[in-house]
């Protein structure tokens, strides 16, 4: 509802987050959890998100820089499945997305595009319709968005040790018009079931081998062709694992790299004809 005055007398995502938040179906108060204030915690959060977002996004001419970005960004409120998660970036991503829609000048339009592609769930899904609308209103896209479309899978490779399974580097290389190949890297330790520990992106497959070929006889490592359907299958279970169990061992790279891991799969799924499935799509906090 507006007032005559064609401002909006609704109160703002960050009152809705706090009059609201805390309450569960049952009416319990759940704002506060292991003394975690969760809607001053999301305000401080996406104060910090929007000021980075909207300085990086639009300076960046590759796609990648800007996903990287993104992805990082939203892990700075990744949780695992032990902490506030879900509810956490629920809060986050109503007041982020209302933040920049608000600001509604290119930066803002940068920071959404970024966003849509390589932030994480429920955040991507928000963004991206947030986009449209400000594009629509004559607001430009950022140089990069154009290389988005090429994006696709080239080849897939297993990261072992002779004789030792227990963990290992699924690697799928990624192609596009403009600028060079880069991978997504999963470190699976098998013995935790089968868990993603550690997400990475990193350079493309050719330099990995020859790095590892100049170790020479001293490398343990093996570089094993896989499937693009293998590597997909192992990836797509190990992130479902993590995002359900979580495990002791995760680093600070699987935070924030999961988002721009959760395009790549999807992307991974539409190539092998299979559409985007529940994992690959959303990697819910």
């Amino acid at each position: 509802m507006t007032t005559r005055h064609g401002r909006s007398n609704r109160p703002s995502a960050r009152e809705r987050a706090r009059r609201s938040a805390g309450r569960s179906a049952d009416g319990r108060s759940v704002a506060w959890i292991d003394g975690i204030d969760l809607p001053t915690l999301a305000g401080e959060l996406v104060d910090l998100a929007i000021g980075q977002l909207r300085v990086w996004t639009p300076r960046v001419v590759d796609a990648l820089d800007a996903e990287r970005i993104a992805s990082d960004v939203c892990g700075q409120w990744f949780t695992g499945p032990d902490g506030p998660g879900a509810e956490l970036e629920a809060v986050v991503g109503e007041l982020l997305i209302e933040g920049l829609s608000a600001a509604g000048d290119a930066p803002a339009v940068a920071a959404l595009s970024a966003l849509a592609v390589a932030g994480s769930e429920p955040i991507a899904s928000a963004a991206g319709p947030a986009a449209e609308r400000l594009v629509a209103a004559g607001v430009p896209r950022p140089s990069w968005w154009a290389q988005l479309a090429s994006t696709r899978p080239t080849r897939a490779a297993l990261l072992t040790a002779p004789g030792d399974d227990r963990v290992q580097t699924v690697i799928v290389e990624f192609s596009r018009d403009v600028g060079p190949r880069h991978c997504l890297s999963a470190i699976v330790v098998h013995e935790r079931g089968g868990a993603a520990t550690s997400l990475h992106l990193t350079h493309e497959l050719d330099g990995l081998r020859e790095e590892i070929a100049s170790i020479g006889g001293e490398s343990p490592i093996e570089v094993i062709p896989l499937p693009l359907e293998r590597a997909h299958a192992i990836l797509d279970a190990a992130i479902e694992r993590t995002e359900q169990v979580g495990d002791p061992l995760l680093t600070s790279s699987y935070g924030e790299t999961r988002g721009v891991a959760r395009q790549r799969l999807a992307l991974l799924a539409d190539h092998l004809g299979r559409g985007q499935r529940s994992a690959s799509r959303s990697i819910a906090s």
